[in-house]
């Protein structure tokens, strides 16, 4: 259906074109009245759009390389409706017949219909690649201060094993709605003791931990059943006299399946890579 009264003709603007695709792939196509490959770019930067940011996220490298390859295919394709939008809205002409869908609440409208589609993506990533903790302790000093930001890689364990030293978000075993952050200093068969203020990993010293200024408590020998890590915060005197900062001393080996991630950069207030 168009609009077929004089009035109704109106020229497309090469410049408005440009803007509104520059605004939202595809909009000025259909400001120009190409509906179908208006849709067709829309939904194309939708999908490219919504996973381009994990490109500055710590991603692994098996995730990261598609993730970069979609980033410069979603440049492209961006750059290319910009100039095409133009292109068609200077070969239109003088004289254009406005369609139904020539509206500005019509472009409103598929503005917003991409809205929950990318929050819907953003929680996806959230819940299974990448999310944001902040650090209510100081248990992690001098690695990670109270107030630090942090992100976790989720996918890390699903391409690697854990490795003693990394830093680990879990569900607490008390508390599984609390998420703890503390430093795997034992794996499983490895021996944890702590005799006389000396934490030993194996009869030797972690090198991980920082250095500590009080005593932890003794802890007796004990070997890390299967399927099981031994976490403690780098300044276990802290973790000890927190309730918010239990480790492994209180709780015991943590089960892996209870690992969210591994942390791998603070991103606020400084720029700082983990692990």
């Amino acid at each position: 259906m168009t609009i077929t009264s004089p009035a109704a003709n109106r020229p497309r603007s090469p410049n408005v074109a440009a803007l509104l695709s520059f605004l939202t792939m595809g909009l000025g196509h259909i400001y120009c009245g190409r509906f179908g490959k208006g849709l067709v770019l829309l939904f194309l930067g939708m999908f490219s759009g919504a996973f381009a940011p994990l490109v500055i996220l710590p991603v692994t490298s098996t995730l990261r390389i598609p993730v970069v390859i979609l980033l410069h295919l979603h440049t492209i394709l961006w750059i290319y409706a910009i100039i095409d939008a133009r292109y068609v809205a200077r070969a239109i002409g003088n004289t254009y017949t406005l369609r139904d869908y020539n509206r500005w609440y019509i472009y409103l409208l598929l503005t917003l219909l991409i809205l929950p589609i990318s929050v819907a993506s953003a929680l996806e990533v959230r819940a299974h690649a990448v999310e944001a903790f902040y650090i209510t302790s100081t248990c992690m000093a001098p690695a990670i201060h109270q107030g630090d930001h942090v992100l976790v890689d989720k996918l890390a364990y699903q391409n690697g094993p854990v490795l003693r030293g990394d830093v680990v978000v879990f569900h607490n075993p008390n508390n599984r709605s609390q998420a703890n952050i503390k430093r795997v200093i034992a794996l499983p068969g490895d021996t944890v003791e702590i005799s006389s203020g000396r934490i030993l990993v194996n009869n030797a010293p972690p090198s991980s931990l920082a250095s500590t200024t009080t005593r932890p408590a003794d802890l007796p020998r004990l070997t890390v059943p299967p399927g099981h890590c031994f976490a403690l915060g780098d300044n276990p005197n802290l973790s000890e006299d927190s309730h918010v900062s239990e480790d492994s001393r209180t709780y015991g080996p943590i089960p892996l399946a209870d690992l969210i991630g591994r942390v791998t950069y603070i991103y606020y207030p400084r720029l700082q890579k983990i692990n």
